[in-house]
């Protein structure tokens, strides 16, 4: 019995470095063993137009290099997504991230849609007129709208007439033992450190203010994980805002780092990871480091609202106060037994964050409407 063939789409796919590419490949992989997936993704490492296929772990991937405007973007992918289509008439088609979806919404004919909210897409999309005009169309005609979680979903629907079914499906992550758990033994007394691939949005200026006002006793160093590629000049910015803070010489820009093993390293090493974001769906970093139970401090934004209990899972401000956040990552750092139970609370939630539990809701959102 041939399975049902699905089209997903998205603007980045690993090792291109981000969450949205990221999650385009774990709900693949959550997938591939029960639907016949082919995989579009936009990419910087071939030149503008090109398209390589390749074949990863069961499933077909179809990288296009990545023209410089949108309109010339829309255009490549619809045609790739229609020719696909020739080939393989596909039941079923999945944009992760609601532009992608812009590929196939007009050739889907009656055939389900799905349009995933992502982020950026809920906010810097929704603020461009000649970008949300993209935004409207598409969930105007998708069969279902998703998101990681209700504020995201929520920002859509104050402006965007949704008028297909509407669900909630959180990011998920593997709880590996053999990673090993975080202790106050494993960890720097008074590192605060976040990984990101950083951009405006996550206001990392807000945590070195943050950091900036603990008691220089209680703080060693801020560790800054990630890559600027998305927003280059921004690192600089902020190499001049720790410099006027005079905390250049504890704060550490790692670059970019690879996930995995690197990334679990780094975790394990900070009394306490950090999320300060204006905005933000459901952070993978942020479930990495719950994942190895580091103690979190994040703003009550996204998913963090919907999934958090605060004092329990982490530590949760609400954003733009520099003090109460400052205040809230020196609790920590004052008491073991605050940092304990906010360990045990951050292994909790990444446990009920379970695979299984992701791929379970997406097989059941497929599978019913493709019935």
């Amino acid at each position: 019995m041939i399975s049902a063939r699905v089209c997903l789409v998205s603007y980045e796919f690993p090792p291109d470095v981000g969450g949205l590419g990221k999650s385009t490949a774990r709900i693949a992989a959550l997938l591939a063993d029960r639907y016949d997936i082919e995989v579009v993704a936009l990419t910087r490492s071939i030149p503008p137009g090109q398209i390589r296929l390749e074949r990863e772990g069961g499933i077909s991937v179809r990288r296009v290099g990545k023209p410089d405007s949108y309109s010339e973007i829309f255009t490549l992918l619809r045609s790739l997504v229609s020719i696909l289509d020739n080939d393989h008439q596909f039941d079923l088609f999945h944009g992760i991230f609601l532009p992608a979806a812009d590929a196939f919404i007009d050739i889907a004919g009656t055939r389900p849609t799905i349009a995933s909210i992502r982020g950026n897409d809920a906010v810097k999309w929704l603020a461009r007129p000649e970008r949300l005009s993209v935004v409207k169309r598409v969930v105007s005609k998708a069969t279902c709208v998703t998101s990681v979680c209700a504020d995201l979903l929520d920002r859509v629907v104050a402006v965007c007439n949704i008028c297909g079914y509407v669900e909630v499906i959180p990011n998920s992550i593997n709880v590996d033992q053999s990673a090993g758990v975080w202790s106050h033994e494993s960890s720097f007394r008074g590192c605060i450190g976040t990984v990101a691939n950083f951009r405006l949005k996550k206001n990392t200026e807000f945590l070195l203010r943050a950091f900036a006002r603990l008691p220089i006793e209680a703080r060693s160093r801020l560790l800054l994980c990630g890559g600027f590629e998305l927003e280059p000049s921004l690192e600089q910015r902020l190499r001049l805002v720790a410099d006027e803070l005079g905390i250049a010489d504890q704060v550490v820009f790692t670059g970019s780092v690879k996930p995995g093993i690197e990334v679990c390293r780094l975790l394990k090493t900070m009394h306490i990871f950090a999320i300060t974001s204006d905005h933000d769906g459901l952070p993978n970093a942020l479930l990495e480091s719950a994942a190895i139970g580091v103690p979190i401090v994040t703003t009550n934004v996204g998913g963090m609202r919907d999934l958090m209990r605060n004092r329990v899972h982490g530590l949760l401000v609400e954003p733009g106060n520099v003090a109460e956040f400052s205040d809230a990552l020196l609790q920590i750092l004052c008491s073991d037994e605050l940092a304990a139970t906010l360990s045990t609370g951050a292994l909790a939630l990444a446990t009920s964050l379970a695979p299984q539990e992701e791929r379970s809701r997406w097989s059941a959102l497929y599978d019913r409407l493709l019935a």
